[in-house]
């Protein structure tokens, strides 16, 4: 039986079957380039200005990253946000990808997105999901209690935490 233990990483990327460059790892990547879209697992958010220009330039990243990945969106499922583009500049976009064309509200992730402030009726699913969280905290303490005699300093300092878990401003 041979053991192999890797202390170091290094990384290479293939791009069209050559390989480029050289990088070590460490805790992750950043090569100082602006936020320009958002992944989570199999979703992408990707923003750009509401132009014949930028579309044109998004889709052909996107396409080039397919081309070198195998990976591309479904645009069959996609959808687009046009805010204040003039009509005829959104029908020359709807012509570049033919998205389903969204509107807001809508959720991405399960997040509302919004083209106004928060509101109440809005809301009041952040509201239900963050009661859920305290009583869930509660428990936690009702349990321990009803196993242990807690010393009122402990009880004190949960009371404190649970309070400030909704009302504090700190960490």
């Amino acid at each position: 039986m041979r053991v192999i233990t890797v202390t170091t990483t290094a990384f290479s990327i293939c791009i069209n079957g050559d390989i480029e460059g050289f990088f070590k790892g460490g805790r992750g990547l950043t090569q100082g380039m602006k936020l320009s879209h958002i992944c989570f697992a199999d979703d992408l958010l990707v923003l750009c200005h509401g132009d014949v220009t930028s579309v044109n330039i998004m889709k052909n990243s996107i396409t080039d990253f397919g081309e070198v990945s195998g990976l591309l969106p479904n645009f069959n499922i996609s959808t687009i946000l046009l805010g204040s583009v003039d009509l005829t500049v959104q029908n020359n976009i709807l012509n570049i990808l033919p998205f389903e064309v969204g509107v807001l509200p809508m959720k991405y992730l399960g997040v509302p997105l919004l083209d106004k402030r928060l509101g109440l009726k809005i809301a009041v699913v952040l509201l239900k999901r963050l009661q859920l969280v305290a009583s869930m905290l509660s428990a936690m303490q009702i349990y321990w209690a009803s196993v242990y005699a807690l010393p009122i300093g402990v009880v004190d300092e949960i009371d404190k935490l649970l309070k400030g878990f909704l009302w504090s401003q700190t960490e």
